[in-house]
């Protein structure tokens, strides 16, 4: 797989969740460049016109469980996706559950759009239901963020360390299983009589300021 841009690569370089085979450079002098180069070793690095790397694909990780934890299931757009983990790691996030679609080549697009947050961040991707069912029972709670006649608001929420929220994407939404597992629902209040629901990457900005917010 090809990852284009200085970020992207810095960030495949940096945190090591997947091989780099080879870098494409420019032959010129500047600050990334020359650190991607330190970053480099022994990886064989060719002239090019633009940064490009050839690289694996990403794996999975072992969450620390320390602190929240996202879980983000049936967000198949890896645009959308990656505006998530940006989103994620800029509020300081460190811990994501993924539904383990494989994205295949448009993991680029993901690692890039995300700013390299997609490999900064923690992410388990695989069996999924039994790794939050594991977590349910070493004490975490299970959070859905589905509207409902018993759904909490978020504002009213006590978020701590032991929080998974999961958000579901716009076309499946949470699975009937995972509702079944959870806690308790959540809903996301409007200030206004507008009853659409909020595509994924936005209702994840906002629950996330809601959980970091001091």
């Amino acid at each position: 797989m090809i990852i284009e841009g200085k970020i992207a690569i810095k960030a495949a370089l940096q945190y090591g969740k997947r091989e780099v085979k080879a870098l494409h450079l420019p032959k010129k002098n500047d600050k990334d460049l020359n650190y991607i180069k330190k970053l480099a070793k022994d990886i064989p690095i060719y002239e090019a016109d633009s940064a490009k790397a050839e690289v694996g694909y990403r794996k999975s990780d072992v969450l620390d469980e320390d602190g929240p934890i996202f879980c983000l299931l049936g967000i198949q757009d890896p645009y959308n996706l990656a505006y998530c983990l940006r989103t994620l790691a800029a509020l300081g996030c460190q811990n994501v559950i993924l539904d383990g679609y494989d994205f295949g080549e448009s993991e680029a697009k993901i690692l890039r759009s995300s700013a390299g947050a997609y490999d900064l961040l923690n992410i388990y991707s695989g069996d999924y239901f039994n790794y939050l069912k594991r977590l349910k029972e070493a004490g975490y709670r299970i959070l859905c963020l589905q509207r409902g006649d018993n759904s909490l608001s978020i504002k009213d929420y006590p978020f701590d360390d032991k929080a998974i929220i999961i958000l579901g994407g716009e076309k499946r939404g949470i699975p009937t299983k995972i509702l079944e597992l959870a806690d308790t629902n959540l809903f996301i209040p409007y200030g206004s009589t507008f009853r659409n629901a909020l595509n994924a990457a936005e209702a994840l900005a906002i629950v996330a300021w809601e959980v970091y917010r001091d």
